[in-house]
């Protein structure tokens, strides 16, 4: 059973929300097949789930329990090294899963990432004949990061995480910029895990 892990700092608002939004969207249409978990770079003792996380599971109908459910705590190279597919937040958690585990860069992206080479994928459909599984596909979404333009992959950072600006494959922790701030970036994670759900219900060679 495949087991995809989301990654983000506290695992309280970004990291949860993706993987409830995943685990809705792809349960649905592979029941039993697939786990979804969350986890954090720098977790706390005491690390309740975001208020503002809650209500953004609440509009869109998935109880805040499928959120708890998928909490793992901290990332360790342990769960990192179970997982068949990591996403991350931002560049820099990508990086820290690399340092945790060289062996999972292939197969670690940020969401934004995954996205992007993801929608490059389904244009491959045609010309493949025969369905992938679940690693060979994730295996071929890090091949096409050599042939996919991805926003700010010409900066020249490889895996290292993102800079004073941040980077265009960064959703940044909006929790201390304020609540416009902090209601974008819930808006944006949601965003790319919508995105990531329907891509890979779409995709019939990333049977799940």
């Amino acid at each position: 059973m495949p087991v995809i892990v989301v990654v983000c700092t506290a695992n309280v608002c970004r990291s949860p929300l993706a993987a409830a939004i995943l685990d809705a969207g792809l349960r649905s249409s592979f029941p039993g097949t697939l786990t979804v978990l969350s986890a954090g770079t720098a977790v706390r003792d005491e690390h309740e789930l975001c208020a503002s996380t809650v209500r953004q599971l609440a509009v869109r109908r998935i109880p805040s329990y499928v959120a708890e459910r998928s909490r793992a705590g901290q990332l360790d190279a342990g769960l990192v090294d179970t997982a068949d597919l990591i996403l991350t937040a931002d560049t820099a958690q990508r990086a820290i899963v690399a340092q945790l585990s060289s062996a999972a860069r292939p197969r670690t992206f940020t969401l934004r990432e995954a996205t992007y080479l993801l929608e490059g994928a389904a244009r491959l459909r045609a010309s493949e004949p025969d369905p992938l599984d679940f690693p060979a596909s994730v295996e071929r979404l890090n091949t096409l990061r050599a042939t996919i333009v991805t926003p700010g992959s010409g900066r020249g950072r490889g895996f290292g995480g993102s800079g004073r600006h941040g980077h265009p494959l960064d959703i940044v922790d909006g929790h201390l910029k304020g609540p416009k701030s902090h209601a974008d970036v819930l808006h944006a994670v949601s965003f790319a895990a919508e995105e990531l759900s329907r891509l890979l219900r779409e995709d019939s060679r990333v049977p799940v």
